[in-house]
């Protein structure tokens, strides 16, 4: 099969590039000084905790980001990202994966196409679609040269849709994009200038430091954990040059194992005995 689904490979760069901000280079001190002291006290109130960005700039928030999330071994990626750059439909992603190659997650475009992907290791993939995953690539393959009849490709979807699809990388390369589960493409990438710090803030009770860049029309800010380890925890980017939907993406589960139970032989399929 020489079908890749070219929304992945979009989803892929935008997660990769807005990674970068993460690990880029920053400027511009922030403050965070609480406030001039209450002269009418009469005790001295308790020390305020030291932050632990305090008197950081953005470079070095990015360098500490950059440095957890290196020494991650696994994390989960999860959010929306625009499907591709006619549309303006978001493609839905959650993905866990490790640095030995496990990965199990899902990408769904709501109402039509979804696809579940598996793999334990650096051995092979496991990959299930919806029945609207599968009739688009036997329409792909058909513009090909490789198309079935009608009647085949009715069969060869209802043989699929409820099953998982075991192939070797190659083949699932055919299938979809396998980066999904690279996770030390995410945590080997190269900085970035003009990234400046923004104002603290606090995203679901958790307080987060805001790197972000500009771009043209395009704005991408990054928040990182002050808690804890300082991991990136959330990316959104958004284009008002575009009609294209904002992105918005999630990095949790460090260092949790990932789920890599293998569907039962029944609902296995091997990609070599498909022809």
């Amino acid at each position: 099969m020489k079908h890749r689904i070219t929304t992945d490979r979009t989803i892929w760069a935008t997660l990769a590039s807005a990674a970068v901000v993460a690990a880029a280079t920053g400027c511009g001190p922030t403050t965070t000084d609480a406030g001039a002291k209450d002269t009418k006290a009469t005790s001295p109130s308790p020390a305020k905790p030291k932050d632990a960005f305090d008197s950081l700039t953005g470079s070095q928030i990015s360098s500490k980001a950059l440095a957890a999330l290196k020494s991650a071994s696994s994390m989960r990626v999860s959010g929306t990202v625009p499907a591709d750059d006619k549309t303006n439909q978001s493609m839905q992603v959650n993905v866990a994966m490790d640095t030995q190659g496990s990965c199990r997650g899902s990408l769904t475009l709501p109402g039509t196409v979804s696809l579940e992907l598996l793999r334990k290791g650096k051995g092979a993939f496991y990959i299930k679609g919806n029945e609207k995953f599968w009739r688009a690539m036997l329409t792909e393959l058909a513009k090909d040269g490789e198309g079935l009849t009608r009647k085949q490709a009715n069969a060869a979807v209802d043989m699929l849709k409820s099953r998982w699809v075991k192939a070797d990388e190659k083949s699932a390369k055919d299938l979809t994009a396998t980066n999904f589960c690279d996770m030390d493409k995410l945590q080997d990438l190269g900085g970035h200038s003009d990234v400046t710090r923004g104002a603290d803030v606090v995203v679901a009770g958790r307080p987060v430091a805001v790197i972000y860049d500009r771009e043209d029309w395009r704005v991408t800010t990054v928040h990182v954990a002050k808690t804890g380890k300082p991991y990136p925890v959330q990316i959104t980017t958004t284009d008002s040059s575009s009609a294209a939907p904002d992105t918005l993406v999630k990095f949790s589960e460090f260092n949790k194992p990932v789920d890599t139970t293998l569907p039962p032989a029944d609902q296995i399929i091997d990609a070599n005995n498909l022809g």
